[in-house]
């Protein structure tokens, strides 16, 4: 009797925790109706840093090595927010991705968004305000509810103001612990790509996020933004950290022929065929490195047009 009792007992709980799985999703998928977000243009921006991030294997983990990142990486609230400015091509993007593959290892709390001006949807202000929402709620199910009830139930409207409000809200009864100190890791690149109105709003509530004094049972969150470098840009971020790419030559270079090496050498067969040795293939690298200037989309644009001919 003891043992159909355990049985039933664990079968119920069994049973329950599928209805309240159940009962999640619903919710979750209400919540995804009432943001109205279609995530399609996201997927595809990242599928593409993805793939180009692939090829880049090893090459930009210097940035992991940066001072300023390593210190940012910190569960620590001072200097909250990051600033990584480049040249177009310099290859941004793929540095950021290096940074969420380390982070997401190492188990930080990281939420994302990309910016592109090929996917309109993703430079808008409120897309990126429900991008970041999303992505909080995937992280903490016990968030769900609390949005479908207040929010969906209650029939309230999307606006801007709203899910700014309902950010913050979020932010502040994430951490489980009284006594306890959580950090959230929010990373956006290509805020150029943005509408200068739009970059404004945006600086102006990342700063606020960031901004808030740091005490027992908070969340603190971390800000990362990658962009072009721009005037309104540095004076709305005057005050943050600030890793430049035109600083990094060296970093940028070696990053750049240890990805033109390794991408060489899947022509090993066709360079020996043409009779070229290992140090005129070296030689071709250092060439193709030399012209890239620090630019890792001309490296890439080269070494595929080389690869695609062969």
């Amino acid at each position: 009797m003891r043992e159909e009792i355990k049985a039933w007992r664990e079968d119920s709980l069994y049973h329950i925790g599928q209805l309240n799985e159940q009962e999640s999703t619903k919710q979750y998928e209400s919540i995804i109706a009432w943001f109205k977000i279609d995530e399609s243009d996201q997927s595809r921006i990242l599928d593409i840093i993805s793939s180009e991030s692939s090829k880049t294997t090893g090459t930009c983990s210097w940035v992991l090595k940066n001072l300023k990142m390593s210190s940012w990486l910190q569960s620590r609230p001072d200097r909250p927010i990051l600033w990584l400015n480049g040249k177009p091509g310099s290859g941004k993007s793929v540095l950021l991705s290096e940074v969420i593959k380390f982070m997401r290892a190492s188990n930080q709390l990281i939420i994302r968004h990309f910016c592109s001006q090929r996917y309109a949807s993703s430079t808008l202000y409120h897309e990126i305000l429900r991008s970041l929402l999303l992505q909080l709620l995937r992280n903490h199910n016990e968030l769900v509810a609390h949005v479908y009830r207040d929010h969906v139930f209650g029939r309230k409207p999307p606006t801007v103001q709203a899910l700014e409000k309902l950010l913050l809200s979020l932010l502040k009864v994430m951490s489980s612990e009284p006594r306890h100190i959580k950090y959230v890791w929010i990373i956006l690149d290509g805020l150029n790509e943005c509408e200068p109105s739009q970059q404004t709003s945006i600086i102006g509530f990342l700063n606020q996020l960031s901004g808030k004094t740091a005490s027992s049972g908070d969340t603190v969150c971390k800000v990362l933004i990658s962009s072009r470098y721009s005037n309104t840009i540095a004076k709305r971020l005057r005050a943050s950290q600030t890793i430049s790419l035109s600083d990094e030559p060296r970093s940028l270079k070696l990053a750049i022929m240890q990805y033109v090496s390794q991408r060489l050498q899947l022509l090993h067969d066709k360079f020996q065929q043409l009779g070229l040795v290992q140090k005129d293939v070296e030689g071709l690298a250092r060439v193709i490195t030399n012209k890239a200037d620090g630019m890792q989309l001309f490296s890439f644009s080269v070494i595929e047009i080389i690869i695609y001919r062969r």
